[in-house]
């Protein structure tokens, strides 16, 4: 076989691509991928470059799992040959089970990804998330601003529990919500998640799809945003709309069906109905027009101590049941009718700078058609009903996932060790 420049420069570029280290184009032109590029930012990180960790490619995602089980050569020394023996076999199981956890996450997130482009892509103008140019570059780019999201989408996945909470004490200060599981870390879009055995399986699967959901949104908000700033959406959008793709269905083969109804969110308002029936007073909620126009922790919490008297740990898991229940209601309520709206939103606010909350609110009447106090109090009303509906709905009826080791046809991926 001859090889001149027209066969052999794809090749070496498909090589560059596998390997994830260095992209060829014209000559002369070799500089680091995208990849690596994450990969050399994960390794300047004070707290993240101290860890071993595997690394998987699930465009536009890369997967990063820290490393849990390692040999200890030193003491291996103190051990029989036997007892060597049945300690790496137990270590090369548990690295295993976790290659196949890796390969999983990978489908939530790529699954999540293709039901979000092709639900909102057409509607709302977004391209596919391909490499981009460097941040910063571009015309009327200003010095030091994403022009355009940073890829890969960078997810860490801790499994040390300290560890993990170590890093996100770090963030709280910049407004991630303390006693979460996962969370995004802005401006880089980093997203971060805390996985250990025993961790309830669907819980741990949809945490993964929400977790998809945010990091998504704040990549199409970079992307919308020519330039400018990027700060998140409304903050019961935001919230809901992770919770409502979140609630999915995985199936044997690890395909993904977005149900809607997300269980975990369910148990736990039927926990505060019950909990309010025994105290014999109605349950807490929020009106929905408060709830769209909260914009901190802070607020939310200071209103559930104000209005309904309740201890500031009630208020925050009641706004994110509610802002489920709030996409929920959009996406399922009255056959449908206010299912636009979603896009709707989603459209009217991606690449926006956050508006004052009274401006939110007039997105959300203009989208729903609320011209009136009357049709406000319908809409109220109407959520009220739906949310009655939602408390007596079957949780029985929602499909367990499969167990990790029930994946027929599965082929450990290739991963890419960065450490």
């Amino acid at each position: 076989m001859r090889f001149s420049k027209r066969t052999i420069a794809p090749a070496l570029a498909a090589l560059g691509s596998m390997l994830g280290s260095v992209r060829v184009g014209r000559a002369g032109d070799a500089r680091p991928s995208p990849v690596e590029r994450v990969r050399a930012e994960i390794a300047a990180d004070p707290q993240l470059g101290r860890s071993a960790y595997d690394a998987l490619s699930a465009p536009p995602f890369l997967l990063c799992r820290q490393r849990e089980a390692t040999i200890d050569e030193a003491a291996m020394t103190s051990m029989s040959k036997s007892e060597r023996d049945a300690a790496r076999v137990a270590v090369e199981q548990r690295n295993a089970q976790a290659v196949r956890d890796l390969a999983e996450k990978a489908r939530i997130f790529t699954g999540v990804y293709d039901h979000f482009l092709a639900t909102f892509g057409k509607r709302c103008g977004l391209a596919p998330l391909v490499e981009s140019p460097p941040r910063g570059v571009g015309p009327g780019t200003p010095a030091g601003v994403d022009a355009s999201p940073r890829l890969p989408l960078l997810v860490w996945i801790f499994t040390d529990k300290r560890t993990f909470a170590e890093y996100h004490e770090s963030h709280v200060a910049a407004g991630v919500a303390a006693g979460v599981a996962c969370f995004l870390a802005r401006p880089t879009g980093w997203a971060f998640l805390f996985e250990e055995n025993g961790t309830d399986r669907e819980f741990s699967i949809q945490r993964c799809a929400a977790l998809a959901t945010l990091s998504l949104l704040d990549a199409y908000a970079r992307q919308r945003s020519a330039g400018a700033p990027v700060v998140p959406l409304p903050m019961f959008f935001e919230t809901g709309l992770a919770e409502w793709l979140g609630a999915v269905s995985m199936a044997k083969d690890r395909t993904l069906t977005f149900v809607g109804v997300n269980r975990p969110r369910l148990q736990m308002l039927k926990g505060l109905k019950e909990e309010a029936s025994k105290a014999n007073r109605k349950m807490i909620a929020f009106p929905v027009r408060e709830l769209v126009e909260f914009v901190d922790c802070a607020g939310i919490e200071r209103c559930g101590v104000e209005a309904f008297g309740v201890a500031s740990r009630l208020a925050l898991p009641r706004f994110h049941i509610q802002s489920w229940e709030v996409l929920r209601f959009l996406d399922d309520a009255e056959g449908g009718e206010h299912r636009a709206a979603i896009g709707d939103m989603l459209c009217a606010w991606l690449g926006r700078p956050r508006v004052v909350p009274a401006g939110t609110l007039e997105v959300v009447k203009s989208v729903l058609g609320i011209d009136t106090a009357d049709r406000w109090k319908a809409l109220e009303k109407a959520f009220e009903r739906y949310e009655q509906h939602l408390l007596r709905f079957d949780e029985a009826a929602l499909p367990g996932p499969p167990l990790l080791g029930d994946w027929p046809g599965y082929v450990a991926p290739a991963l890419a060790p960065a450490k």
